[in-house]
């Protein structure tokens, strides 16, 4: 890894923050063997179920999504780890389960149609775009791009975002592909747990997945 390497070398700074941090990168093989081992759990859930994935337009939230429940790893000629089953579950992307973003130089998209190209499989129509600048990443921008970190309050009014958009959804089922800051914020900010519950506030391990049943009022 990269940011292992920068730390053996013992050099200053923030890794993530530096030219030698990838944008917005896909799975590493190990990424891509975590999402994989999913498929034990979701091949056992019945046909149509989840009836709606939201996922992260980051290329390593799309990549774990579609591994693990189906969809193949990307439309790039070159991913011996795709399928060729064809999920009934549809794929929506969300700004809204984006990971904290600014400053990090992972976190940054790479052009949306760029994406789209790689992911034909899901819905990006979602996702905020301007045709005369097709490069950009607007919510990297809106936070201050290489200059600052998206602020907590705003993290958590993504969270609520998300949340609004799974109440308003007429499925019952629906899956949510994204990052462990993102999660954390959703679990701890935004919905409201039951004592018993108190675990699922816990950080999410790189490819965890967990089932919660949400109630709104």
């Amino acid at each position: 890894m990269l940011a292992e390497k920068w730390a053996s070398e013992k050099r200053v700074g923030n890794f993530y923050a530096s030219s030698e941090c990838p944008l917005d990168p896909r799975l590493t093989p190990l990424g891509e063997e975590q999402a994989l081992a999913n498929r034990s759990i979701t091949q056992l859930y019945p046909e149509g179920y989840p009836e709606l994935i939201f996922v992260s337009p980051m290329r390593r939230a799309v990549q774990t999504a579609l591994l693990s429940f189906g969809g193949g790893g990307g439309n790039d000629g070159g991913d011996i780890r795709q399928t060729k089953q064809t999920p009934t579950s549809r794929f929506v992307a969300l700004e809204s389960c984006r990971e904290q973003t600014g400053l990090h130089i992972c976190d940054k998209a790479q052009p949306l149609w760029k994406t789209r190209a790689e992911f034909p499989i899901v819905d990006f129509s979602g996702v905020r775009y301007d045709p005369d600048r097709p490069d950009a990443d607007l919510l990297w921008e809106r936070v201050g791009g290489t200059g600052a970190r998206e602020s907590r309050a705003d993290l958590i009014l993504r969270a609520r975002s998300l949340m609004a958009e799974v109440a308003r959804r007429t499925e019952t089922s629906i899956s949510v592909v994204a990052h462990s800051s993102l999660l954390l914020t959703l679990f701890n900010a935004v919905l409201e747990l039951r004592p018993a519950d108190a675990a699922l506030g816990a950080w999410f391990r790189t490819g965890e997945m967990r089932s919660v049943s949400i109630f709104f009022d």
